[in-house]
């Protein structure tokens, strides 16, 4: 618990300094982009204004009559073609002050237009800021103001009298305020996801430190098993080469582990079993099968009889498969004997509980002859599972294996999933595992004996009646015969 909330205030320790990091990153962000667009501004200001201030200019008095005149004209155009420049300004304007009151002389909106403001027009609602360039003569950059045209960051420059020095009017331009702010609020995003980046980043390597360590732990930990156990076990990659062997399998099989290392999981097998070993090993990397029993050989040419589990895993970050040999004692040698009789047997054989007949183990050749898959049958109620033509009815037969504790030579007819049908002789014996009774059933494909028995047997039938059939003609010759002789003893007269 202690390690826990410790590797938790490391966590949160990590975090906080690329947090405080990225949150001074993201304001210098803001400013950084704020003062780009302001230094850009003001540049295109100063170049416009200088464009402005000139002759043309002092001829205007900022009053209704100045409309239509040369002057007016000309600089009213100018105003429009600066606005053009930058898409993002909206109005381009002059104003100047009297009696502390601002006014316009003329700005870049057609007369048409219902934002224009024709000269002489007075703009009641300015704010402060937009007197401050004719006090200290400095272009300004206002703060976000809000008038009858909307909301506004306005780039102001006062224009001077070459000859007095006078500031008689103020050029200005404004931005809309999500106009201005967008660029800035665009850097601010990009800031945010670079410090969300590398928050994740540092929560990244903390959780690949942490799980190599404990990856480490765990290796580490298996490994003190894997020597303390009495149980062989060995490391093999994908292809079969032994990797990792632990002291009961040097100490059991006689081979060091460097010997060992050298050579591949079926060079441990009895060489009349390598193909059984290699096939068995193909169907583990496929995931068909992960338990077997085969004899391990030893480096003196004893065999040591084993029960063979293997999974699929990693070992050192490749992948691999564990292989756990455990010696069998005598029972379960005798066992492991009985499971070979049984899955090898050409004849069908099934286990079934008793007497409720729920099938538990089928071997090889009753799914091959029967068609059906291990989980199609086994926990099924044998006798609803169709393959037994002509039952025997459950509870006569639960008595008669009662009784005797078993059946011998009986006739059944099995049904394959195909529809193939065969014929043989059963027989049942009561086997006890751990208090539990199964009856274990044994059926002689007898198909082909029958057949040739029945074909026998038609043939002694139809020989039988051609034989009768024979002997009956033979007596009417001889009859024929007899009549001849008496018509010619009577002189071919007939004898009424």
């Amino acid at each position: 618990m202690e390690n826990k909330k410790k590797k938790i205030i490391i966590l949160l320790f990590l975090l906080i300094i690329p947090a405080i990091i990225g949150a001074f990153y993201v304001r210098h962000s803001w400013n950084e982009a704020l003062t780009d667009n302001s230094n850009q501004a003001l540049e295109i200001a100063n170049i416009a204004g200088s464009a402005l201030n000139g002759e043309m200019l002092k001829e205007l008095n900022a009053v209704p009559e100045d409309l239509g005149t040369v002057a007016y004209e000309s600089i009213k155009n100018r105003l429009v073609s600066i606005r053009n420049m930058d898409s993002k300004i909206r109005f381009g304007y002059l104003y100047t002050e009297k009696s502390d009151k601002l006014y316009f002389i003329a700005d870049s909106e057609p007369v048409t237009s219902g934002d224009y403001s024709p000269p002489g027009q007075e703009y009641t609602e300015a704010d402060p800021q937009y007197f401050v360039p004719f006090i200290d003569g400095k272009p300004l950059i206002t703060k976000p103001v809000t008038d009858r045209w909307g909301r506004w960051v306005s780039v102001l420059v006062p224009l001077k009298n070459a000859e007095t020095g006078k500031i008689t009017a103020v050029f200005g331009f404004d931005y809309p305020i999500e106009v201005w702010e967008r660029e800035a609020i665009m850097k601010v995003l990009q800031a945010v996801a670079i410090t969300v980046l590398l928050l994740l980043l540092f929560i990244f390597i903390f959780v690949v430190i942490e799980s190599n360590q404990n990856t480490k732990k765990n290796e580490k930990n298996f490994r003190t098993i894997f020597e303390t156990v009495d149980d062989v076990i060995l490391v093999c990659d994908q292809k079969g080469k032994i990797r990792y062997c632990n002291e009961s399998a040097q100490k059991k099989l006689g081979y060091s582990s460097k010997e060992l290392r050298e050579m591949l999981l079926s060079d441990l097998n009895p060489k009349t079993h390598h193909k059984e070993a290699e096939l068995f090993f193909n169907e583990i990397i496929s995931g068909k099968r992960n338990l077997q029993a085969l004899p391990l050989e030893k480096k003196d040419g004893s065999l040591l009889m084993v029960e063979t589990k293997v999974f699929l895993g990693k070992w050192d970050g490749q992948d691999c498969a564990y292989g756990i040999y455990k010696e069998l004692t005598d029972e379960q040698e005798l066992l492991q004997k009985f499971n070979q009789v049984f899955n090898n047997n050409p004849a069908l054989m099934f286990i079934a509980t008793f007497p409720k007949f729920i099938l538990t183990d089928v071997n090889k050749a009753f799914i091959d002859i029967v068609e059906f898959s291990r989980e199609e049958i086994v926990g099924k109620d044998l006798f609803k599972l169709g393959f037994i033509v002509e039952e025997e009815n459950e509870k006569k037969l639960s008595e008669i294996i009662g009784e005797n504790g078993s059946i011998h030579d009986k006739e059944v007819k099995l049904l394959s999933k195909s529809r193939n049908l065969l014929e043989g002789l059963c027989d049942g014996e009561i086997i006890e595992n751990q208090g539990k009774k199964y009856i274990l059933f044994v059926v002689t494909d007898q198909t082909s004996h029958i057949k040739a028995e029945k074909q026998l047997k038609k043939a002694l039938v139809n020989a039988e009646r051609l034989n009768k059939l024979m002997i009956g003609r033979e007596l009417e010759m001889v009859d024929l015969k007899k009549e001849i002789v008496r018509l010619k003893n009577s002189g071919g007269k007939a004898v009424v």
